[in-house]
C-alpha cells in the first residue's frame, strides 16, 4: 500500500501560491515583453485561479459541498486582495481580471468535484 506524506500536498499548495503571489507582485515593467498581452491576461487569471482552486481544494482534501463552499470564499477574497494590491507595484486593479479569477476559482472547484467523484485517491 502506498502511503504519502500528509504535508506533500499543503507544500505542493504552498510553492505554487507562493509562485503566483511573486508574479503578480513583480512590476510589470520588470516583466518587459514576457508579460500576457490584454486577450492573454485573463486566460492567464482564469488558468491559474483554477489550479489555485485545485490545489487547494486537493491539499484540504474537501469534498463536502460546505467546504469547497467555504474554500472558493477564502479564494475569492484573496483575488480581491491580489487586485487591490498591485497598484503599489505599478501594476493595474482591473475589474475583468477579478471576474476572471472568480471563474478560474468556479472551473478549479467543478474540476475538483469531477475528480473526487471519480476517484476516492485524488
Amino acid at each position: 500500500m502506498k502511503t504519502e506524506r500528509p504535508n506533500l500536498r499543503i507544500w505542493i499548495l504552498a510553492c505554487y501560491w507562493g509562485v503566483l503571489f511573486t508574479l503578480t507582485t513583480v512590476p510589470a515593467t520588470w516583466l518587459g515583453e514576457g508579460a500576457p498581452t490584454r486577450g492573454t491576461d485573463k486566460l492567464a487569471h482564469l488558468m491559474s485561479y483554477a489550479l489555485l482552486a485545485f490545489l487547494y481544494l486537493w491539499a484540504r482534501r474537501a469534498r463536502a459541498r460546505t467546504e469547497m463552499f467555504q474554500a472558493s470564499l477564502v479564494l475569492i477574497a484573496y483575488a480581491a486582495f491580489d487586485e487591490l494590491h498591485q497598484p503599489f507595484f505599478g501594476r493595474s486593479c482591473e475589474l475583468a481580471d477579478f471576474i476572471a479569477d472568480g471563474l478560474g476559482i468556479g472551473l478549479g472547484v467543478g474540476i475538483r468535484i469531477i475528480f473526487s467523484q471519480q476517484s476516492s485517491k485524488l
